[in-house]
């Protein structure tokens, strides 16, 4: 049986194999296993690496995203084998390392999340049709798993998988005004034409991405759960980047837009454009509009963040003096303006449809 073994764990897998298929890119990928939720499929960095959202609730209704990590043990063509690979759960953490696959086995899994610790900040996602799990020296049944429900039937026949952007929301529309605005602030790490968006955690990397005016996008605070509710932060080489950065039928909201919006509600317009929760105490915060304005600060171009929880900064698609765009800012109280902003700097985005 193929034997994977991560720091202080190893995963011992039973030889049930459904499927083999070659990553020949990720449009040709089909799963081959379903839960009761949604999985997103996307490559990961550079074409040989792969990662998998599953984003599910087992049986006891616990609800859990999970990123599915897979390796190649061996790099050379004889060696590419179905028992050669291995795949590792973190049930919250997607900015984790992503290995490199070639090929990838998909076993009849069951899920099921174990009291497994990896370390002092993760969890493994475990399943209950593997042999045995091996804690350092701790050897851990697959008794120790429950079966959620699952959609396979007897015959193992699926429904199609559901294939996108590693991005896990689900946009809703408002209308406000007449005009109709996403209900949340983006969360993509793709231009629309696939491309991926370098992720620009560390403020060495940050100030890299500046000093070459190159496309970034960080988690607010560095906090990768913040993203859930904030969004991604943007610089704006991201925005006025050519490939687009609004998904298949939006856009970036240019100043018409924010003007209109802040003309509908007049001196108040602040407030009534800000999500009731979020902001510190002495906001006006109605959110009468149901915009859902959030104080997700800043990036600074060295890296440091600013200003979250007290002001929420939103791009404009108008560029102005070289190197500077628009922004929306919401700042303390009511107060709403419209700004010229450094493209180094990373804001939030929030689009409107096509």
């Amino acid at each position: 049986m193929p034997i994977f073994t991560i720091p202080g764990i190893r995963y011992i897998f039973p030889k049930e194999v459904i499927r083999q298929k070659y990553f020949g890119g990720v449009d040709q990928f089909r799963v081959d296993f379903d839960l009761t939720g949604d999985e997103y499929f996307d490559t990961c960095y550079d074409d040989e690496l792969y990662s998998v959202w599953m984003n599910f609730e087992d049986a006891q209704r616990h609800h859990y995203i999970t990123l599915l990590q897979l390796r190649n043990l061996h790099y050379d063509e004889e060696a590419k084998r179905s028992d050669d690979f291995a795949i590792y759960f973190v049930n919250y953490d997607v900015s984790r390392l992503v290995w490199e696959v070639d090929w990838l086995v998909l076993y009849k899994w069951y899920f099921r999340h174990a009291n497994c610790v990896l370390d002092d900040a993760h969890k493994a996602m475990m399943f209950n049709h593997m042999d045995s799990i091996e804690v350092g020296n701790t050897v851990i049944s697959n008794k120790s798993f429950i079966k959620p429900i699952r959609k396979r039937d007897l015959d193992y026949s699926l429904s199609p998988a559901k294939i996108r952007h590693l991005d896990p929301d689900e946009y809703k529309e408002i209308d406000v005004g007449g005009k109709i605005w996403m209900d949340r602030n983006l969360n993509v790490d793709r231009f629309r034409n696939g491309d991926l968006i370098p992720h620009a955690a560390s403020d060495e990397a940050w100030a890299k991405a500046v000093e070459n005016k190159e496309p970034a996008w960080c988690y607010p605070l560095n906090f990768p759960k913040a993203t859930k509710q904030y969004g991604k932060l943007y610089n704006g080489y991201a925005v006025t980047d050519p490939r687009g950065l609004a998904p298949e039928g939006w856009r970036i909201p240019n100043d018409t837009d924010y003007l209109n919006l802040i003309s509908l509600y007049g001196s108040t317009s602040g407030g009534s454009l800000k999500s009731i929760e979020f902001w510190e105490k002495g906001h006006l915060h109605t959110n009468e509009s149901g915009f859902s304005g959030l104080p997700a600060g800043f990036r600074c171009d060295d890296g440091s963040f600013a200003f979250f929880s007290d002001s929420g900064y939103y791009w404009s698609a108008a560029e102005g003096f070289p190197d500077t765009a628009d922004a929306l800012v919401m700042s303390a109280h009511d107060r709403i303006d419209m700004l010229k902003i450094e493209l180094s700097i990373g804001l939030s985005v929030r689009c409107v449809k096509e």
